[in-house]
């Protein structure tokens, strides 16, 4: 008899089983299951002359009845790629920003923003950033976005409500490297 985990990854109601071991997922989440549609279950990050890179599409669909305003600069928002060690999701990569703030992105409910995010990861011997902060790049991962609001406030820094985990989380991913 195998034994599974139960990870919750967008909320109680929507749960992926992993192996105990860390394999993966045995029953992947549809994208109907949650908000961040991944372009692709699989992408590949190519070897450059400084680190890894690749470009990963996704759409963030606004499933509430509340408009959800993304905080970004020049329109690149907050969010970072979460690995899944097999009992855990741990951060596995973000972005350097610009420390800007532009007209937040607003999408309003039932609607959506489709986005393509540019993966850069500086090799471990280079003083190149960002990095990955995993040892090993391959795996399984989601993405999180990490800036979006209710009630946008412009004269925070209190910027609104945060929008629950389970309305910014993609369902996993993998990653691979040559």
């Amino acid at each position: 008899m195998r034994l599974l985990c139960s990870v919750a990854l967008a909320g109680a109601a929507s749960l992926a089983l992993f192996g105990c071991g860390g394999e993966g997922p045995t029953a992947p989440l549809s994208h109907e299951d949650v908000p961040v549609v991944m372009g692709s279950e699989f992408f590949v990050l190519e070897a450059g002359t400084a680190g890894w890179s690749g470009t990963l599409a996704f759409e963030y669909r606004n499933r509430t009845d509340r408009t959800i305003s993304l905080l970004n600069c020049r329109g690149s928002f907050a969010l970072r790629l979460e690995k899944w060690t097999g009992r855990e999701w741990v951060l596995g990569w973000a972005p350097v920003l610009q420390s800007c703030l532009s007209h937040p992105i607003e999408i309003p409910p039932g609607e959506s923003h489709e986005h393509e995010l540019h993966v850069f990861g500086g090799f471990p011997d280079r003083s190149i950033y960002p990095k990955f902060s995993v040892d090993e790049i391959r795996g399984y991962y989601r993405l999180v976005i990490t800036s979006a609001y209710w009630d946008y406030d412009p004269d925070g820094p209190e910027w609104g409500e945060l929008v629950p985990l389970e309305e910014r989380v993609s369902a996993p991913f993998r990653l691979e490297t040559p």
